[in-house]
């Protein structure tokens, strides 16, 4: 009998947000291919479960954001949820998008997204919040709403800390679709590459991002917290006290006595 996990509960092949550990990645694979991925409620829900779980799983050193359909990441929000047009219930769907774009970027671990295919919308904000986005270079991005008379505001809010502000507002008010290479001269893309080789490009990617410290990475996205309000009292301080902590750790000390080993014995 093998042993349970938390995670067990996130693997049912039915859900529609599958989760899973291997060699030290957790992946976490948005899989509603009736509705090309459009996120509903209940997705955003199952997403949030699903990140306090693998955040929290000691096996887990990278996550891992991806698609299951082929030729889509996301088509945006599930409109239906937009058809109550009570405030109060349009208030609760938007509120579940911050959520999870939030619950991304609280991740402890590094969160890469994945995209191979269209990306549409709301999966344009679950992409942004990802630390690395790594794109097929065939891969599509669009910000739509306007062609509802929408405007994309929750999207713009996600977008906005790795987005050009000037290019953001072109997105958004056009609704043009637009390649991955200008997603990645807008910030919202991180690497970009043949389809064909994706998957090598992010065996890579994973290979380098395992290296570290876990809690190497942990100060990291601290100080990247920190440079998104500079102008806030005491950041300095706290940007200093982070790379106090990150270079007096156990780990770093291990690694800085290596290094100065290994060039001393390379001096003999």
């Amino acid at each position: 009998m093998t042993d349970r996990t938390p995670l067990d509960i996130f693997k049912r092949s039915a859900d529609e947000v599958l989760a899973d550990v291997v060699d030290g990645v957790g992946y976490l694979t948005l899989a509603r291919p009736s509705h090309r991925n459009a996120i509903s409620a209940a997705m955003m829900k199952r997403l949030r479960a699903a990140l306090v779980v693998i955040d929290a799983d000691e096996r887990v050193q990278v996550l891992v954001l991806r698609s299951s359909v082929d030729g889509m990441f996301c088509a945006g929000a599930d409109i239906q949820g937009l058809a109550d047009s009570d405030p109060e219930a349009l208030r609760g769907e938007f509120q579940l998008l911050i959520d999870v774009v939030e619950d991304i970027r609280a991740v402890s671990k590094p969160v890469v997204a994945v995209i191979a295919g269209t990306c549409i919308g709301a999966g344009c904000a679950l992409a942004a919040a990802a630390d690395i986005v790594l794109a097929a270079e065939d891969a599509k991005f669009c910000l739509p709403e306007v062609h509802l008379d929408i405007a994309p505001v929750l999207a713009m809010q996600a977008l906005y800390p790795v987005v050009h502000l000037r290019q953001l507002l072109f997105w958004s008010a056009t609704g043009r679709m637009f390649s991955a290479r200008e997603a990645l001269d807008g910030g919202l893309v991180t690497l970009v590459t043949p389809s064909a080789g994706l998957p090598g490009e992010l065996s890579t990617l994973l290979g380098e991002l395992k290296r570290p410290a876990s809690a190497t990475f942990r100060y990291l996205k601290r100080a990247a917290k920190l440079l998104e309000q500079p102008k806030r009292a005491g950041v300095q301080q706290e940007l200093m006290a982070t790379m106090l902590a990150s270079a007096s750790s156990a780990e770093a000390r291990i690694e800085i006595a290596g290094f100065l080993a290994r060039k001393r014995k390379q001096s003999t």
